[in-house]
């Protein structure tokens, strides 16, 4: 039986790498630890992709969604909400840094 996280986290992103390593450094060390981080990336032509799918390799928490063409960013943004799975949501920018407390 797969087990549930207690809270997902929506970060939809486009052309996100110049800060997206420290945003995800911060999620991943978080004080609570039961939650999964939802990344749907809206066919970015930078280095977004693989930013991501290497930390997924070091964390299975994230779970990563690549959309064959771009969606517009409100499609992006509810793509990641309706992918979660946890009891509770909320969303982390790609470009914000959090408090080890802040899920």
């Amino acid at each position: 039986m797969k087990k549930v996280p207690r809270v997902s986290i929506g970060m939809p992103l486009y052309n996100a790498e110049e800060y997206l390593e420290l945003a995800l450094n911060d999620l991943l060390n978080q004080d609570f630890e039961d939650f999964e981080l939802i990344v749907s990336d809206n066919k970015s032509l930078d280095n977004t992709k693989e930013i991501v799918l290497n930390y997924q390799k070091l964390d299975k928490r994230i779970k990563f969604y690549e959309n064959d063409e771009n969606i517009g960013s409100i499609k992006n943004f509810d793509k990641a909400f309706y992918l979660s799975s946890g009891k509770y949501f909320m969303w982390a920018a790609h470009d914000d840094r959090h408090d080890k407390t802040f899920v």
